[in-house]
């Protein structure tokens, strides 16, 4: 088997080391950023490939890939599965770069999907060559990680327990054997599990997380005075961000609803509230399981991560100021929050929790999507919500992406008997 994957940065480091180490499977790289596939290139240790150390208490793991190349014609060609693992905003230009070479029936998906993804791939990829194939989606990394050095170390420090998976593969397939490869690759923890479809992980996409979180810790400060070091993130929420994000995901809860009374035989059963991902997440890893805000308090899975900054020179030396650039903000704004907006405009349910946070972070990254209530902001051909696509009522989104067919659990039972 043939795996190639797309980016360079933690993700794909934990991949290559571990899929690279499987006696059966090729691992190739693609990466499209200026240079970065040479420098990685030159950073691997020819003999062993990438090291990688885990929370699992094995020993550390090393693979190489095969290929690493900027140029999809080398790479691409004759692979059976393709991950992208790289921000989401990039999926276009990388879809677009390999259409020409995928073979028909690839299995194709992002680690993680964010909202959208399949929206995306239809897009550029044509909804009768992904109907040919196996799209996929992981609703979050199954990992938090890190670079520990640049093509030759990687550190994972929070292996999740369980994670979902959205597979739609041709009609009247099977996704037990989509499954079993996904969860090959990954190893065998966190264990993967089938979601119910795309509009299910779209609308739970879990990085709604990183801009309330943001907009809670920051919405009362002077943004123009440096830190002293960079804040701690997870770990440095109030209860009243516990609170937003509370409210965020009851107001997407409440899109559910609607879409379920209107459309009863839509299968969104994998649909979590934030509660529930985190301990279905990190069941094992949290100390309080109160509520939302003593989860993140005390999770051992997010001990020590800090909030994105970008050093500035004061005189009183280095100092921190946030970095609004950062993918908590271009990713999980076009590609999440903005996306999640989207639908619950198609559905007329009313989000003032999450418009709000909306707001503040289009403003502090400098962008536009939400203008007076509706999405109608110069930089919302940024996003993946369906406007973007040209869907405009409620109905013709749903039918048109296959959402009513799409598989859950229960029909994978069904579809292998």
């Amino acid at each position: 088997m043939k795996v190639l994957l797309c980016g360079g940065g933690n993700a794909i480091h934990v991949l290559t080391s571990y899929i690279g180490s499987l006696p059966d499977v090729s691992v190739c790289i693609l990466s499209l950023f200026p240079g970065e596939a040479q420098r990685f290139e030159d950073a691997l240790d020819d003999e062993r490939g990438i090291r990688c150390e885990n929370d699992l208490g094995s020993e550390p793991i090393y693979g190489k890939p095969a290929m690493i190349s900027s140029d999809p014609a080398a790479v691409v060609p004759g692979s059976d599965v393709v991950i992208l693992a790289l921000p989401s905003f990039t999926h276009g230009d990388y879809l677009d770069k390999i259409k020409p070479h995928l073979k028909p029936g690839v299995i194709i998906g992002s680690m993680p999907g964010q909202s959208g993804f399949d929206l995306c791939a239809r897009s550029i990829l044509g909804s009768d060559f992904v109907d040919a194939s196996s799209l996929f989606a992981l609703e979050t990394l199954p990992w938090a990680c890190r670079i520990v050095k640049y093509g030759q170390s990687v550190q994972v420090l929070g292996t999740k327990t369980e994670i979902g998976a959205v597979i739609a593969p041709p009609k009247g397939q099977s996704l037990e054997d989509v499954l079993s490869i996904l969860q090959k690759l990954v190893g065998p923890k966190p264990v993967i599990k089938a979601s119910s479809n795309f509009l299910a992980v779209t609308l739970m996409n879990p990085n709604t997380v990183h801009p309330t979180i943001s907009y809670g810790f920051y919405r009362d400060k002077d943004l123009t005075k440096p830190f002293d070091e960079a804040p701690v993130f997870y770990q440095g929420v109030d209860e009243r961000t516990g609170e937003m994000l509370s409210q965020v995901s009851d107001e997407v809860m409440q899109v559910r609803d609607v879409l379920l009374k209107r459309y009863p035989s839509l299968d969104l059963s994998s649909m979590l509230h934030i509660r529930d991902v985190l301990l279905r997440y990190y069941s094992d890893k949290l100390g309080d399981k109160t509520n939302v805000y003593t989860m993140l308090k005390t999770s051992a899975a997010h001990r020590g991560l800090v909030h994105p900054m970008r050093e500035v020179d004061t005189p009183q030396g280095k100092k921190y100021l946030p970095d609004f650039k950062y993918r908590y903000f271009t990713e999980d704004l076009p590609c999440g929050m903005v996306v999640i907006r989207g639908i619950a405009e198609l559905a007329g349910v009313a989000t003032p929790t999450l418009d709000e946070v909306i707001t503040w972070c289009q403003t502090v990254m400098g962008s536009e999507f939400l203008v007076n209530g509706k999405l109608c902001g110069k930089d919302l051909h940024l996003t993946r919500c369906p406007q973007v696509y040209g869907f405009t009522d409620l109905d013709t989104f749903l039918k048109e992406n296959h959402y009513v067919e799409a598989y859950s659990e229960s029909n994978i039972l069904q579809a292998a008997q």
